[in-house]
């Protein structure tokens, strides 16, 4: 499948005026599953003009991000220079501990949220200069 790799987005896009959207939980599991490096290349950074924000937790995908969200915080940051356009994976019955958070805590799950991807996007990181060849590690465990 075309996609799973940026190189293989890059390729497709060919250089012409065209973006990319960087999908953090797939990415994830491609570092895992297909050996990606933990970051992609600059060059795909730089392409990045949306992102699909979620984690990846014991293997399984589509998680809401947390404090604990370490490389999707790096993922974030990466991009934010960018400044991409954001949506959020979300199911709450991930996000919160109750099988009925109750719209309040939904709510307020979700502000935090926001307010974790607003942090993560002022973060300073370099871009360059990265070990490409970094071991891959699920985002929850580094």
């Amino acid at each position: 499948m075309i996609g799973d790799r940026p190189d293989e987005v890059l390729a497709t896009l060919g250089g012409r005026d065209a973006a990319a959207c960087w999908d953090t939980g797939h990415y994830l599991q491609g570092v895992k599953r297909l050996g990606l490096p933990r970051r992609p290349s600059p060059d795909f950074i730089r392409a990045v003009t949306h992102m699909h924000v979620h984690d990846v937790i014991d293997g399984s995908d589509h998680w809401p991000p947390t404090k604990k969200s370490n490389m999707v915080a790096e993922y974030v940051a990466l991009a934010a220079s960018g400044s991409p356009s954001i949506t959020l994976e979300y199911d709450y019955l991930r996000a919160c501990d109750s099988c009925d958070p109750g719209l309040k805590t939904l709510l307020a799950h979700l502000e935090g949220t926001k307010n974790l991807l607003r942090e993560w996007a002022k973060r300073e990181v370099c871009v360059t200069g990265f070990d490409a060849s970094a071991g891959a590690k699920e985002s929850g465990a580094l």
